[in-house]
């Protein structure tokens, strides 16, 4: 049908004088189709409307009820049996407003969570200038791989290596200003061994709390009862006594602090280092997150960070070769904006180090929490400490007055006078072209009878034409030997076939 509100307004407009052209142009203005306006006019039987040849009076602007029926309506083609009346605008307007306002608020959504990640780091990165004190409570767990374990075993001879080492760490700071710092650290490894520092403005002070160390696999047997020797001295005189180690002056930590400050500012402005972002669990008080770095864009911060005259390829290179950042994951405080845990795993490539063509991996995992921040920590000075110096004059004197060290002594005597028997072989070789019968040389039986004087088994000597070896066992119960290469050791192996006293 034919819409009735545009049969009335065409009807009235009519009536007052308006032509078909007038009209149609307002409708057309108004947004009404062409063909809907002829077939109202059709509806009408209005063909021509005569032209008024009188001059048309001043028209007043339309009262509201003569306006339009509708504004930019979108009419259906007309059929031949029926017209369409024009679709409701104003709900579909209303509908898709209320769409565009729910997609807007979606998006705006998905915006909001997909950025708050990054925004909540942020946040915490901004506080980290601001933390005065904290105390920490980690682990840092060191694994080094097989290729890596094996060259380092051949290296020291030390077979018992692992590939495995446990370090617990606990840490407390309290920075109130560059003239108070204050520092502790705790360091266990395997409940063999605690290790306490506090640092107090411009004192570091160390103690050995724990030494319960077996030192059996670490050391060749002939080595050992030295080793373990000088080790209960030195637990004697250290364990339970702070050590006064050194003296730093304040001063020099107020750029460590602007230095946190350029590190900060730096990493919030190099946004694509954190090139992933993943919500981890957390907890009920803290959000959890992991973070995939980009080490070119790390390398971009550490340029930057280094100043001016810094080149980027090397340090880009350098990271792509020798670092890979496998998992940083943090827990940032929901209502505190702190970091409150961090773990990282980080592997290093010591090739250069070791001197090795292949890479050599050494794995690293920290992961520990973060609290009382911004606390007053109970840091203190000890009471009583020792200076280093005395702690070494203790030590001396107590290793002068020891057996074992009037042992040594007396076997470097011995181990003297064994080099004073082979520069008496070798000179008699010089002169005679032989090695046979050097032992009745005035320079030879000299040196020969101080020797076996000293007691314990007697001298030992082997010869040819071409060879000779002279080994004793010293009082510590190793073998000290000299042979025709010009050997000298603490290796006897020679007997009067090979004369060599390395195998």
């Amino acid at each position: 049908m034919i819409n009735q509100d545009l049969l009335t307004y065409i009807k009235k407009k009519i009536e007052k004088g308006s032509s078909k052209e007038e009209i149609k142009e307002i409708l057309l203005n108004s947004g009404w189709q062409e063909e809907a306006i002829e077939e109202a006019f059709a509806f009408l039987k209005v063909i021509r409307v005569p032209q008024v040849e009188t001059p048309e009076p001043p028209r007043e602007s339309p009262e509201p009820r003569e306006m339009p029926p509708a504004v930019f309506p979108i009419q259906e083609p007309i059929k031949i049996s029926e017209t369409k009346p024009p679709l409701p605008w104003k709900k579909i307007l209303i509908g898709v407003l209320c769409v565009l306002v729910i997609g807007g608020a979606a998006f705006g959504a998905y915006y909001y969570y997909s950025q708050r990640p990054l925004m909540i780091i942020n946040q915490a990165i901004d506080k980290i200038p601001e933390i005065k004190s904290f105390q920490s409570d980690g682990e840092l767990k060191i694994t080094i791989n097989d290729k890596t374990l094996e060259i380092l075993k051949q290296g020291a001879e030390l077979e018992s290596l692992n590939s495995e080492y446990i370090l617990g760490l606990k840490t407390g700071i309290d920075f109130i200003d560059s003239n108070n710092v204050k520092f502790s650290a705790e360091v266990s490894s395997d409940e063999a061994l605690t290790a306490e520092f506090n640092f107090v403005n411009s004192g570091l002070y160390g103690k050995i709390s724990k030494a319960d160390l077996n030192l059996v696999p670490y050391f060749k047997p002939r080595d050992l009862e030295e080793v373990e020797a000088i080790y209960e001295i030195f637990k004697s005189i250290l364990m339970d006594r702070w050590v006064k180690i050194s003296e730093l002056g304040s001063n020099q930590f107020a750029p460590q602090q602007a230095m946190v400050e350029k590190i900060c500012q730096g990493i919030k402005s190099h946004p694509q280092i954190m090139k992933g972002i993943t919500k981890t669990t957390g907890s009920d008080t803290a959000y959890g997150y992991k973070i995939e770095i980009d080490k070119d864009e790390l390398a971009v911060l550490l340029a930057d960070l280094a100043g001016q005259g810094q080149e980027l390829e090397p340090i880009k290179e350098s990271l792509n070769q020798n670092l890979n950042i496998n998992n940083l994951e943090i827990w940032i405080g929901k209502k505190t904006h702190l970091i409150e845990k961090l773990g990282i795993d980080f592997s290093l490539d010591v090739k250069g180090l070791m001197q090795a063509e292949e890479a050599q991996m050494v794995t690293i995992h920290y992961e520990g929490s973060f609290t009382n921040h911004n606390q007053v920590l109970e840091i203190q000075a000890p009471e009583t400490f020792f200076a280093p110096e005395t702690i070494l004059e203790e030590y001396n004197s107590t290793i002068q007055n020891s057996p074992l060290y009037q042992m040594a002594l007396k076997d470097q005597e011995i181990i003297g006078d064994m080099e004073s028997l082979k520069e008496a072989a070798f000179a008699f070789n010089a002169q005679t072209g032989t090695f046979v019968n050097f032992e009745k040389t005035s320079a030879f039986v000299a040196p020969w009878r101080i020797i076996n004087r000293q007691g314990g088994i007697p001298l030992v000597m082997y010869y040819l034409p071409d060879k000779f070896c002279i080994q004793k066992e010293l009082l510590s119960s190793r073998y000290y030997c000299v042979d025709y290469t010009g050997y000298s050791g603490y290796d006897a192996d020679c007997d009067q076939t090979n004369c060599d006293c390395k195998k």
